[in-house]
């Protein structure tokens, strides 16, 4: 109880159903009660479990820690990938799914990251906290791929300076790793820096990309 976690999730709603199942445990589940009843919130209790602040477990006589129970931040509270957190820290951050289609499609990986380094590495406390990430892997040999090594087809037209299309169809032919979501191709960087563009690409790239600066 006197571990605070933040729960991360692509989509908000997802965060929040984890933290009411997780949260409806500790108050209904008895089996589940029984491994530590003087943390558990009583059965009684209404709005135990809130969309906006997750849940907060009695501290007791349980943990002696350098944190009191009426300034500590909730021990679980869900938020959406990318969202701010006002106030208070959390002693793991369990970043779930945070990248989904809607993330890649709209080109919105620079955010996400921003988003990892500046809001989330300030959350988690620099004294023990900890990250723990959660997420389809790529494939038998990816165990993690950091999201600062996946870019869209966009990013990785730009990159190459070549156009979309031929990034697309790269990645189709398996020149370029990545995996495709939904109708949204996401790139591993590291193999999109390794790519070696045909001249012809580069030239078409470039034209493209000139008639989409004057187009906008």
């Amino acid at each position: 109880p006197g571990i605070r976690i933040g729960h991360w999730h692509a989509v908000e709603e997802k965060a929040i159903e984890c933290a009411v199942e997780l949260g409806n445990h500790f108050q209904k589940n008895l089996e589940f009660r029984k491994i530590r009843m003087n943390i558990m919130p009583s059965t009684k209790k209404r709005k135990f479990v809130t969309k906006e602040r997750g849940f907060t477990l009695e501290l007791g006589d349980f943990f002696a820690g350098p944190y009191r129970h009426e300034d500590r931040h909730p021990t679980f509270y869900p938020k959406g990938a990318g969202s701010t957190v006002l106030g208070g820290h959390c002693d793991m951050a369990y970043l779930d799914d945070i990248v989904d289609e809607k993330t890649v499609n709209d080109s919105q990986m620079p955010v996400i990251r921003s988003w990892l380094g500046n809001t989330v590495g300030n959350v988690v406390r620099t004294d023990g906290g900890w990250k723990d990430a959660i997420y389809t892997p790529w494939d038998e040999d990816d165990v993690m791929v950091p999201t600062q090594m996946i870019v869209s087809a966009q990013e990785a037209a730009k990159k190459l300076g070549v156009t979309r299309s031929a990034v697309i169809k790269a990645a189709q032919q398996g020149k370029i790793k990545g995996k495709k979501i939904g109708g949204t191709w996401a790139l591993l960087l590291e193999s999109v820096e390794a790519y070696k563009v045909a001249p012809h690409r580069v030239a078409a790239g470039r034209a493209a990309h000139r008639q989409a600066k004057i187009q906008a």
